[in-house]
């Protein structure tokens, strides 16, 4: 017997959430996942917690978590015996773990590597406490059983791992860059205050050399924090002219660094680089949702994630038209917007600004259905539920995309999203389109 839509998921015993955990396997119905997932997501918010002192934003654990719980919800098997609350417990805690390795290390190792390293480092102050003195490789090897070599390769990965700050004090109370010498490092990101002063007035010189157009390109790929795409639609140009135009004003740049001052490999190199998602905010305050880079950066988690599992996740792009050209009268506006989708999406999903009036939003373990998501928001954007400060003049477009059906990496997705963006606004005020090959 098929289990009502609005009817009320989890009782107070296991045999309820069992009976439509069983619904759900046989009809794959995703009103009631999203049920069972909001109904679990206590379970989530209580696991995340564990790890809050992690140096990660509990925000961002709870969403990990939830894609945990989404796999629970998915993967879970009747016939082991196991109750699902400790099944879930268990797909969330590894899914933040997961994340935290991840994300927690400047340079990256694979599990085993550091399951390893953390064994190692336990025998060796395990050992150090009962001999009385610094375990030797061979020692260590005896004690977890394992070979000389794979202990000597952990302690060796272990070491080139460590990362120190160049300006660490040293044993003479020094520090200023006393670890390297600050003329040899490579400069990875132009900010020209952190630039020597001659430095600077070398590199304003050259920036005035550029043409116009060029010179707004590098300001706001550089200084603006922008990436190629944010760039091209901040100026009204192609991806393609806005990526030959950073790499051509790059080229020249460098020309006149080398002429000028003698700054070989100190600028930037010819390829662009883009600055990491690590080194930008990852939540815009002022609009209340995540940041393009952050975006951008969860986006290839997302990729990668489901390459790892297979699986589907949808990009929409929402596009906020008819806004004054007064900056004071658009934030609100978007403030509103940008409320109206948090409100009306899971707690897994993930909704940034883009700039421009664009919304980004990214839905995990979502393919084709989002489309019923689109069509909410374009409904509640038409009745302005909870926005009254929106005006009748602003409407909304929406275009989605669907991984990895249209588009198998973060530039194709972005690209087709903005295709079916594009279709949406050739459609008229308030309409939704999909990524149409």
């Amino acid at each position: 017997m098929d289990i009502p839509a609005d009817a009320p998921i989890v009782g107070k015993d296991e045999s309820d959430l069992l009976r439509v955990l069983r619904e759900y396997h046989r009809t794959r119905d995703l009103t009631l996942r999203d049920k069972l997932v909001c109904e679990n997501l206590n379970l989530v918010y209580s696991v995340s917690r564990r790890y809050s002192g992690m140096g990660e934003s509990i925000d961002d654990l709870i969403q990990e978590g939830a894609i945990g719980l989404l796999n629970a919800v998915d993967d879970f098997d009747f016939e082991r015996g196991v109750k699902f609350n400790t099944y879930a417990s268990h797909l969330i805690s590894g899914q933040i773990q997961h994340y935290l390795r991840d994300r927690g290390r400047l340079i990256r190792q694979p599990a085993w590597v550091q399951e390893l390293t953390s064994r190692v480092s336990k025998a060796t102050e395990e050992l150090a406490q009962e001999l009385g003195h610094e375990p030797q490789p061979e020692e260590i090897a005896d004690h977890l059983q394992l070979n000389t070599n794979s202990i000597k390769t952990v302690q060796a990965a272990r070491e080139l791992s460590y990362i120190v700050s160049l300006t660490m004090p040293t044993d003479n109370g020094e520090s200023e860059m006393n670890l390297a010498d600050g003329d040899k490092l490579l400069v990875e990101k132009l900010t020209m205050m952190q630039l020597p002063l001659e430095d600077r007035i070398v590199m304003e010189d050259a920036l005035s050399t550029l043409k116009e157009l060029e010179q707004k390109v590098v300001h706001l790929y550089f200084y603006g924090g922008l990436n190629q795409t944010e760039v091209a639609r901040t100026l009204s140009i192609s991806n393609n002219y806005s990526s030959y135009l950073l790499r051509r004003s790059i080229n020249k740049l460098k020309a006149a660094l080398d002429e000028k001052h003698g700054l070989v490999n100190k600028t930037v190199e010819t390829e662009s680089v883009p600055i990491p998602a690590e080194s930008l905010p990852h939540y815009d305050d002022l609009m209340g949702v995540y940041t393009s880079a952050y975006l951008h950066s969860r986006v290839k988690e997302e990729i990668a994630r489901s390459q790892r599992c297979p699986t589907k996740f949808t990009l929409m792009l929402a596009q906020a038209r008819g806004l004054t050209k007064s900056i004071d009268e658009q934030i609100p506006i978007l403030q509103a917007i940008g409320a109206m989708m948090k409100t009306s999406t899971r707690y897994v999903d993930l909704t940034a600004y883009l700039g421009n009036g664009c919304f980004a939003l990214l839905l995990p373990h979502t393919g084709q259905e989002a489309r019923v998501l689109g069509e909410r928001l374009v409904n509640k954007m038409i009745r302005r539920d909870g926005m009254n400060n929106v005006t009748s003049s602003v409407v909304l477009n929406i275009g989605f995309t669907v991984y990895p059906n249209d588009g198998a990496d973060t530039t194709t997705l972005f690209a087709h999203a903005e295709k079916a963006l594009k279709s949406a606004v050739r459609n008229g005020n308030n309409t939704l389109s999909g990524y149409d090959r």
